[in-house]
């Protein structure tokens, strides 16, 4: 696709022809016999610029999508055998028109173009979609079509107000193909992930269960899962790229189906919680990190909420996944998110939320519309998870609660005392298992440890462990309450061993 910067020969003559003749050049574009370079230049001009946005031109595009058009001088291209679709340059002047309108209050002249195109959108629907096997091989040239045919969809929801409408079988068939699709390319994956979430959810999440259903029944629920995963394991993911990935995801969450159970059943709950791993450690702007922490949290508590088992889901996280890591760093970070505030104390996020959930699941409930035993499993699973992350997140929660009269620390204490998890326990155990005794200590059980020469009671991997700062999911620097609980541990031990 040429820029609209006018940087091909092609584009500085159509470019040229529209300063100088605009009549003789759409007449030309018109008269069903086109110059394909010429009509692919006129395509991507700046219509508002060139003032051909009201001249015409929609109507021809339009007839040349859904009616076909016999073109001349088309160049020969690699990765088709007769050229590209016919359908591909007025679909890309569709969307240029379209993009040159303003989203609010466009003209009554506006209003007179997007009409016709809102008229003649099912034609061009099926004009797309008689060429679909064009929309799904890998590679450059199908993906320039999948962008084409997202980037002509989005500005028609967009200038159009055109979406409740766009909940045909057709549209959400197409769109899902690009989604499945589209290669990892930033630019035209972004432009698939926005448009499955604007489409099928948007701002206000009035996404109901009948387009749900005819997504599903259009590609397959196990496809949808395959390209999930896929992209949900792809290393590149994180920051940005990973919450518009996560948003894509979020709305086959939002409702319950009888096909949700598959979701859980394939083990998506653990490509997300695997993908914030990668984003906690790998994270490059923490502002991004916040949006993308609190998204994944969104997700896994829809699945939690369309489970048939909401314990059995978080049993596997907590055991699989590592996810008590997860959760600390999500609570902690909502505070760095909206510190310097006088409001901290108002925070209850989305990972308290889950945390929330997490303690729920530890109680009984006899009450007249359920019988509940909180699963043993469970119990064990969040005795294990809590082992490193507990004390620190703890005494973290601690300075902010001294100065917020925060209730997060509370709830994180009722999670610990029904797993029956405390700081006397877990040191009596590090002691009697020869562990090392740094609460936040993440180095792997096999390395080894070396007993403390002062009471030779305590072991630790090294001074690493031994006069560690306390692990913090947030930059300590940037978080002023952190101050006074450096080498935490270092004071604790050396005043029971005297050992300097």
């Amino acid at each position: 696709m040429c820029m609209p910067a006018l940087q091909c020969v092609d584009c500085q003559e159509a470019a040229r022809r529209a300063t100088t003749d605009p009549s003789k050049l759409i007449e030309d574009i018109s008269n069903g016999k086109p110059d394909h370079q010429l009509l692919n230049s006129v395509a991507v001009l700046p219509s508002r610029r060139f003032k051909l946005s009201h001249s015409g031109l929609a109507t021809t595009f339009i007839r040349y999508i859904v009616e076909g058009y016999q073109p001349t001088n088309i160049r020969p291209h690699k990765a088709f055998e007769q050229g590209p679709p016919l359908w591909s340059a007025p679909l890309k002047g569709l969307s240029n028109i379209l993009a040159t309108f303003p989203e609010m209050n466009p003209s009554k002249k506006d209003w007179v173009v997007i009409r016709e195109i809102r008229a003649a959108y099912p034609q061009i629907m099926q004009a797309i979609w008689r060429d679909l096997h064009l929309l799904l091989p890998p590679g450059k040239a199908a993906d320039t079509l999948r962008f084409e045919t997202l980037i002509f969809l989005n500005n028609i929801m967009v200038t159009g107000g055109y979406k409740s409408e766009m909940h045909d079988e057709t549209t959400l068939a197409l769109v899902m193909h690009c989604w499945l699709n589209m290669s990892m390319d930033r630019e035209r994956r972004r432009a698939a992930v926005r448009l499955v979430f604007d489409l099928l959810c948007g701002v206000s999440c009035d996404i109901t269960s009948n387009v749900l259903d005819i997504v599903v029944r259009s590609v397959s629920l196990e496809a949808i899962i395959a390209k999930a995963k896929i992209s949900l394991a792809d290393t590149r993911l994180i920051d940005k790229a990973l919450e518009e990935e996560l948003k894509a995801i979020q709305v086959f969450c939002l409702v319950r189906r009888p096909w949700s159970s598959g979701l859980i059943g394939a083990g998506l709950h653990l490509d997300i919680s695997y993908a914030l791993q990668r984003q906690r450690n790998s994270a490059v702007d923490h502002t991004c990190d916040n949006a993308v922490i609190d998204m994944g949290g969104h997700v896994i508590k829809y699945l939690g909420g369309i489970s048939d088992n909401s314990t059995a889901c978080y049993t596997d996280l907590i055991t699989k996944a590592d996810f008590l890591s997860i959760v600390a760093h999500g609570l902690l970070q909502s505070f760095f998110e909206h510190f310097p505030s006088e409001t901290l104390n108002q925070i209850h996020g989305i990972w308290f939320d889950v945390l929330q959930t997490l303690v729920a699941n530890t109680k009984s409930c006899n009450c007249s519309t359920c019988t509940y035993v909180p699963s043993p499993a469970y119990l064990e699973a969040c005795r294990i998870g809590l082992e490193r992350v507990y004390v620190p997140t703890r005494d973290y929660l601690r300075t902010i609660d001294e100065r917020l009269s925060s209730s997060h620390l509370q709830v994180w204490e009722s999670l610990a005392f029904a797993a029956g998890v405390s700081e006397t326990a877990l040191r009596a155990k590090w002691i009697s298992e020869r562990k090392c005794c740094y609460p936040a200590c993440s180095l792997p059980s096999t390395r080894k440890v070396k007993k403390c020469i002062g009471c030779e009671v305590v072991h630790y991997h090294g001074r690493e462990c031994q006069k560690a700062l306390v692990d913090f999911p947030v930059p300590k620097c940037l978080f002023p309450y952190a101050d006074g609980l450096g080498f935490r541990d270092w004071k604790y031990h050396k005043g029971t061993c005297g050992h300097t």
